[in-house]
């Protein structure tokens, strides 16, 4: 069976499912043919070349207490924040197999209060300090948006 042969022989909750997601089919079949044509052997996905350790320097350790790069990077940072130049991402997809089916982003962390709840809330706080706000952007997948959205309306 092709590909092509394949998608169209998909249920209707399936094909509602794709569409519902704005699925490329255009797309879809490029690669797969790509991948027909070169097999599935791995090649384009492996490590290329040397794989070493950064070079001595180049890491640079956070600024602790007591440091006295500490002040002017907190000052930086507030002043980013003030700025709107900050926002927050969760990567708040996948399958939600790990929790038992539940959204792990709704999961109750503390008593009455959510992951996601208390990352807002940490949010507003610092941005408050800082004299500004950080937006929360949220990444879902098809298995997390509708108990997010729930999530977030209550």
């Amino acid at each position: 069976m092709t590909t092509t042969n394949l998608l169209e022989s998909l249920d209707a909750e399936s094909r509602s499912t794709l569409q519902r997601y704005r699925f490329d089919q255009a797309t879809f079949l490029e690669l797969a043919a790509g991948y027909r044509d070169r097999g599935l052997d791995g090649a384009d996905n492996a490590v290329k070349g040397t794989v070493e350790p950064p070079d001595e320097g180049s890491l640079v350790p956070l600024a602790g207490p007591g440091d006295p790069r500490r002040t002017e990077l907190v000052a930086r940072g507030r002043e980013a924040i003030a700025a709107g130049h900050l926002a927050a991402v969760v990567l708040n997809g996948g399958m939600a197999t790990r929790f038992g089916g539940v959204v792990k982003g709704v999961v109750e962390a503390l008593p009455g209060r959510s992951f996601l709840q208390l990352a807002a809330q940490k949010l507003l706080r610092v941005g408050g300090d800082a004299g500004g706000t950080i937006p929360l952007l949220l990444m879902n997948s098809f298995a997390t948006e509708d108990s997010t959205g729930e999530h977030l309306a209550e």
